[in-house]
Order: structure tokens, then C-alpha cells, then sequence
């Protein structure tokens, strides 16, 4: 497995990636009624995702190992 870069360590990259996502709480409260709406989760992680400049599945397989695909 790949380590994590001195960046990513030093609150670079995935620390960005993860302060983004929890801005969009219906991608991991299922309480809310957004999280059953594909439309809007995959809306939500594309603006994520070109908030912080990496590709969709990288950020959700970092942010939520859930999501991985």
C-alpha cells in the first residue's frame, strides 16, 4: 500500500478532501432524507471533487470506505 505523502501528513490533500465532505453531511448521516437521492449524492461529490482537484473514486475511497467502487 502507498503511503501517505508529506503533505497529506502535514494536513495537505486529504486533510482538504475531508474538511470538504463533512460540508455535505447527507453523504454519511443516513438520517437524512438526501442521502437516499442518488442524484444528490453524486452531485455533492463531484462539486467535491473539483473543489479539491482529484479524481471522484480516489476521494471516495480515502474519504469513505463505503463508497469504494
Amino acid at each position: 500500500p502507498r503511503g501517505r505523502s508529506d503533505a497529506e501528513k502535514h494536513g495537505g490533500p486529504a486533510r482538504t478532501s475531508t474538511a470538504e465532505v463533512r460540508k455535505y453531511r447527507h453523504l454519511y448521516d443516513s438520517a437524512l432524507r438526501d442521502h437516499r437521492d442518488q442524484h444528490v449524492v453524486n452531485n455533492s461529490w463531484r462539486e467535491i471533487t473539483r473543489t479539491v482537484g482529484k479524481d471522484e473514486n480516489a476521494v471516495k475511497n480515502a474519504e469513505m470506505p463505503c463508497c469504494k467502487q
